[in-house]
This record gives structure tokens, C-alpha cells and sequence, in this order.
């Protein structure tokens, strides 16, 4: 009896033994031949091989990225019929990858087949809602088919969620609305404060301007350095009012008032040189100069600007400036009071008045002199060309000797501009 125990308890451990090695097998069998497609689905992708991909199929069937494989090299070879049918088999093996609809429905798209393509594009869409690609592939296939009203609302959602997407998209509206800022937009549809702020840069650099960008270019959005960037810009393109606007809204409302032409003439405001835009500009880079303001000597307020000279200025340098926006060919008259203890110098400095686009001379002050200490009004008429703009400075005229030092100090109080 214990005898036969043994057998059939033997005969058991064996039995057992044998499924296990069976086990192995199958498993060393299938990891070989899931090893084998993937090495030949691998090298089809990088050599083009058909056979590979062919190859890869074939030691396993059930394995999706291997009809992916063979499909993408349809795509290569413009096979798109062939490639559509790799595809299917592909989802029919893994239905949730909204890649492999997607490519599916490119194929069908490329084929012809608009309805099959829409179709593919839609179940994308459906897997993966929230994703940059369903939406940016059912948009280029409206938008190629000329469904334009229905494309852009596809291709909004996908820059929404791949803001690098924005620059391709705007020039897409460009070229299916040309010179129609307004169409643009709206095609895009900018919702986050970025996105916007893409838009903006898109359109001043293609010359274009919305009311609802001028609206977002002045609000409180931005920061400063921010504004100061599109202000750059805008000046740049020659959009000078739209620049003075956005500078003007950087500042507080006691600041901006009563600045029409010129800003804070009487320098009460300034604390530093304008880092872009209409206020002062002070050239912190000029050698042999300093700009201080002075609270000891001035005409009127509780301040004026002083300047010290102490060797070679270079010429026609702007030392003090100030962009200051116009009517285009009107009559104008700068007003400004000057002092000076002693200046020295054979290329004495002036006020300067240079059209804002062709830098041309529009109007120059009389030499400064010494004024003994004394403050003196003085005036410079001049005519705007064309542009509404032009530069008001402190320059250096030229000197007949080499070098040309100048030494002494110069005040500068109470601009004012008046259009005649």
C-alpha cells in the first residue's frame, strides 16, 4: 500500500514537472517571438524595411505596434489605402489609442475619404479630449477642406493646450483672413493672460492692432517691464499711438494728467531714466558727464536737472531725451529755461529737436552759454514732417578742434510744448 502511494505520488511530482518545463517553454517561446517582432518592427521604422515590418507581423500577430510600424511605412510611401488598413488592424488589437485613430484618420483624410477621416479624428477626440493633437489634426483637415468657421475652433483648442501652437495657428489665420486683424483674433480666440500676450506680439508684428488687444495692452495684466517690451515694439513699427497709450497707463493718474505733449517738463517726477517709451530718457553710458537732479537751484516746482561737464562729450550724442508724440506737419514751439554758472567749451551743447523716424533736424536752440547764474527762457519753432513724433535732447554741436573737451555745468527747467 505504501508502496503504491509512493508510485502514484512519484508519478504526480512528475506530471507536474512536466507542465512546468512545458510552461517554460511556452514562455521562452512567446518572449522569443515578442523579442523578434519588436527588434523587426524597430529596424523597419529606422531602415524603411518592408520586409521587417512584414516580418515583424508575422512572429507576432497580436502585437498592434507591429501593423503601426507597417502602416507609418505606408504613410512614407504615400500608400495611404494600404496604410488605413494597417491602422484598423491596429486599433482592432488596442481600440484606446487615440495616436492610432488619429493616424488612421490622417490616412483616410489623405486618401480622400473626408467623411472616414472626420470620423477617425472624432473617436481621437473622444480618448483624449483635453489633448493638443486630436484637436490640432481635425482642425488642419477642416481648415485644408475649407471648413474654415469649423476649423478654427479646433485648432483654438489645440494652442489653448500647446501654447507653442499659437505662432503656426495665427499665421494660418493670416493667410485665410489676410489683412483682417479683427478676423485673426477671433480665429485664435486668446483666453489666458500668455496666450494673449502672443497674440499681441503676433499682431504688432505684422502690423496689425484690435481694439480688444489695445483694451489688453493698457489693462493691469501686464506688468511694467511687460509693457515696456510691446511699448519697444510698437515704437519700433511706428505705431506711435498705440505705444503712448500703453505707456500712459503704466503710470498713475495724477501722473498722466496734464501731460499732453511732454512729459513731466519740470522734472518732478522722474526718479530714474525711462526704461522705454515717452518719459525721460538719461544716457547713463556717455563719458565725461554726469545728470543729477538738483534741489538747490531750480526755475519752478522744487527741482531741476543738472548737468556737469568734465572733458570729451561726444557729438551729437542725445545726453537727456525725450520721445514726444505730435500731429504730423503742424507747427510747433518748445519752451525751456536754461542756467549756467560756466560753460567752456569750443562745440557748446543745445536743445535739439530731430524728427522721431528720420532722425532729420527739425528745429536747434541758440548755443548754451554762461548765464552768469541766471535762468533764461529759451524758445525752438520747428515743423513735424510726416511722423506724428519727434526727439527733444541735450546734444553736442560740432567742434572745429580735436580733441574738444568741455567743462562747466548746465541747469534745464520747465519744458513745455505748444502746437501753433
Amino acid at each position: 500500500m505504501n508502496f503504491f502511494k509512493a508510485i502514484v505520488f512519484s508519478g504526480g511530482n512528475y506530471f507536474a514537472a512536466l507542465l512546468y518545463v512545458g510552461f517554460v517553454l511556452f514562455i521562452g517561446v512567446s518572449a522569443a517571438r515578442q523579442g523578434l517582432s519588436h527588434y523587426y518592427g524597430d529596424n523597419a521604422f529606422r531602415t524603411g524595411s518592408d520586409v521587417d515590418a512584414v516580418s515583424a507581423i508575422y512572429f507576432q500577430p497580436e502585437n498592434p505596434d507591429a501593423y503601426k510600424v507597417h502602416g507609418m511605412l505606408f504613410l512614407r510611401n504615400k500608400d495611404y489605402d494600404s496604410a488605413a488598413e494597417a491602422f484598423e488592424k491596429a486599433i482592432a488589437l488596442r481600440k484606446n489609442d487615440f495616436l492610432l485613430w488619429l493616424r488612421l484618420g490622417y490616412s483616410r483624410f489623405k486618401s480622400g475619404d473626408i467623411n472616414a477621416a472626420r470620423t477617425a479624428y472624432h473617436n481621437g477626440l473622444t480618448l483624449a479630449p483635453r489633448y493638443s493633437q486630436p484637436n490640432y489634426y481635425m482642425g488642419m483637415m477642416l481648415l485644408e477642406n475649407g471648413q474654415y468657421e469649423q476649423a478654427f475652433p479646433f485648432l483654438n483648442k489645440a494652442a489653448a493646450y500647446d501654447p507653442e501652437l499659437y505662432p503656426e495657428i495665427l499665421h494660418l489665420a493670416r493667410i485665410t483672413y489676410p489683412s483682417d486683424p479683427q478676423a485673426i483674433e477671433l480665429s485664435v480666440q486668446p483666453e489666458s493672460v500668455e496666450a494673449r500676450k502672443i497674440v499681441a506680439r503676433y499682431l504688432i508684428k505684422h502690423d496689425f492692432m484690435t481694439d480688444n488687444m489695445k483694451s489688453f495692452l493698457v489693462a493691469d495684466e501686464l506688468s511694467e517691464s511687460e509693457k515696456n517690451e510691446f511699448i519697444g515694439s510698437l515704437i519700433e513699427k511706428q505705431s506711435f499711438e498705440v505705444a503712448r497709450e500703453v505707456w500712459l497707463s503704466r503710470l498713475k493718474n495724477e501722473d498722466a494728467s496734464g501731460n499732453e505733449l511732454i512729459f513731466d517738463g519740470g522734472f518732478e517726477q522722474i526718479t530714474e531714466s525711462d526704461a522705454a517709451g515717452f518719459g525721460w530718457q538719461i544716457d547713463q553710458k556717455a563719458s565725461a558727464i554726469s545728470v543729477a537732479l538738483d534741489g538747490s537751484q531750480f526755475h519752478a516746482g522744487s527741482r531741476a536737472v543738472l548737468i556737469k561737464f568734465a572733458g570729451n562729450v561726444e557729438f551729437g550724442r542725445r545726453l537727456i531725451s525725450q520721445l514726444v508724440y505730435l500731429q504730423p506737419n503742424r507747427k510747433s514751439q518748445l519752451t525751456f529755461f536754461y542756467r549756467s554758472t560756466e560753460l567752456v567749451s569750443a562745440g557748446l551743447p543745445s536743445i535739439v529737436v530731430n524728427d522721431g523716424v528720420s532722425n532729420e533736424t527739425l528745429g536747434r536752440s541758440a548755443a548754451f552759454e554762461s548765464t552768469d547764474g541766471k535762468w533764461v527762457l529759451a524758445k525752438v519753432d520747428f515743423v513735424t514732417k510726416e511722423a506724428p513724433v519727434a526727439f527733444i535732447s541735450l546734444q553736442r554741436s560740432n567742434c572745429n578742434t580735436s580733441p574738444c573737451p568741455i567743462f562747466g555745468e548746465l541747469s534745464l527747467d520747465d519744458f513745455s510744448l505748444m502746437l501753433n
